[in-house]
């Protein structure tokens, strides 16, 4: 196991699992739970919420839902531009993010969809992670904006200086969260970006890319906090055919984190994506869905 030092001081929680066969790495198994049929070749993510539940969503707003494991998939109601990325609290509260900064929420399991006010960034949001029904950060590759419902606006962090774009983030509290950005830097900020204090860098392998997408891999949340342990779940593309997943986790509040497990993916992923259960969803580009745990 490699152990990393950090630098941080405050944290949570997190949790998480991977994708592929059986590996077993860091004293963790990463087993196949479910397996879905495709859903819809026009969806650019999908997460399963348990072995019978899960979303699809993606182009002109389109939400699809089964609860049957993926056997059938039905369709909302709701159309608008693109959905990218989704954080789903249960499985009748969504929060969606997408095209032309586009900010969303279902409460009746993605049937329909109440829009929040327009997100101020580059043109499409790329991620959503919740604190809780009420409040959570937003972002896209230059802009973290946090919002409360009912506010007429987000409040803006300051994007770390080093960061050229934002991979993923998690909202602790007020102003208070985790960046992971594109060159594999965990940073932290408790004052809304006024100032970042670079908690690890997690790769150093220049022949390869670390990110949460690539290429057509769509935007995701990789970052977790559930019963003590946080954990990050880093997609590794080397060369043209190599995608791993790597998965880090710290138990000490961030002050060091350890590579978790190593997971090799048969074929080609468009997301990957955590659930509330301490599983993480691979959605591949033929529209399908793995549920992972770790044992």
């Amino acid at each position: 196991m490699k152990k990393i030092t950090s630098r941080i001081l405050a944290l949570a929680a997190g949790t998480i699992a991977l994708s592929s066969i059986l590996c077993s790495c860091g004293g963790k198994s990463l087993k196949l739970i479910h397996s879905t049929g495709p859903s819809n070749d026009n969806m650019y993510a999908g997460v399963m919420f348990s072995e019978k539940q899960g979303y699809t969503f993606g182009e002109k707003g389109v939400v699809l839902r089964t609860d049957d494991g993926g056997s059938t998939w039905t369709k909302g109601d709701h159309y608008s531009l693109a959905f990218q990325a989704a954080y789903i609290f249960d499985m009748n509260n969504l929060f969606l993010v997408g095209d032309g900064w586009l900010f969303a929420e279902s409460t009746d399991g993605g049937k329909t969809c109440q829009h929040f006010p327009r997100f101020g960034g580059s043109g499409v949001l790329k991620g959503v992670n919740m604190k809780d029904t009420q409040t959570g950060w937003a972002w896209d590759k230059k802009v973290l904006g946090e919002y409360t419902k009912g506010d007429e606006d987000y409040k803006y962090l300051e994007k770390p200086a080093e960061s050229k774009n934002i991979e993923c983030a998690l909202m602790l509290d007020a102003g208070k969260g985790f960046l992971y950005d594109d060159k594999g830097n965990l940073m932290y900020t408790e004052n809304y970006g006024q100032t970042w204090v670079k908690n690890t860098t997690l790769f150093n392998d220049e022949n390869a890319e670390y990110k949460t997408f690539v290429g057509d891999l769509h935007p995701t949340n990789v970052l977790d906090l559930t019963d003590g342990v946080i954990r990050l779940a880093a997609f590794e593309k080397k060369g043209l055919r190599t995608f791993r997943i790597k998965v880090y986790a710290s138990t000490d509040n961030g002050k060091t984190f350890i590579e978790e497990s190593v997971t090799p993916l048969a074929k080609e992923p468009k997301s990957i994506t955590f659930n509330r259960s301490k599983q993480i969803s691979v959605y591949y580009m033929d529209s399908t869905i793995d549920l992972f745990s770790i044992e």
